[in-house]
């Protein structure tokens, strides 16, 4: 499992809209041509979005991640994303 931890300062952040953030990058990941990207799972914690579930190898968590920080702050964005090989 990759787990990439958001910085301390946003920790405290106020004032970020997650539930819209969350739709954004919904939209995102659906414009990817990778159908498995589509799959994770995504859910607002306070102010953070989190990114869950597995996919086939550490491109595609790359890639995940290159299109969620594209879209929110990476303060803001936490990937729990395991990876099959």
């Amino acid at each position: 499992m990759i787990l990439i931890p958001p910085s301390s300062r946003c920790r405290g952040a106020h004032g970020v809209d997650a539930t819209h953030l969350i739709s954004s990058i919904k939209i995102a990941l659906a414009d990817d041509a990778s159908s498995e990207l589509q799959s994770l799972s995504l859910r607002a914690v306070g102010d953070l979005v989190v990114i869950e579930g597995t996919v086939e190898s550490r491109e595609h968590v790359e890639r995940v991640r290159r299109i969620a920080e594209s879209v929110v702050d990476a303060d803001h964005l936490v990937l729990r994303i395991s990876r099959l090989r």
